[in-house]
């Protein structure tokens, strides 16, 4: 991407919007990460929920086994 300049403003101008995309690109990043966290976030709650209900499930039916015996 060779590009003559022809004044300093120029160049200042591209510069400037070159800025503002690394910035906009930075805050989509920051986004996208974001909204994955949030996805993650229930796969987990329901993940600890299964293994607490399984731990539930467990201990009742080890409860009700050893009562019989």
């Amino acid at each position: 991407m060779n590009r003559q300049y022809n004044s300093f403003e120029e160049i200042n101008a591209q510069l400037k919007i070159l800025e503002l995309r690394r910035q906009i690109d930075k805050e989509y990043v920051k986004l996208e990460c974001s909204t994955l966290k949030n996805l993650m976030i229930p796969r987990k709650l329901v993940r600890s929920l299964e293994s607490a209900f399984q731990g539930a499930v467990i201990s009742l039916l080890l409860g009700k086994l050893f009562k019989r015996k």
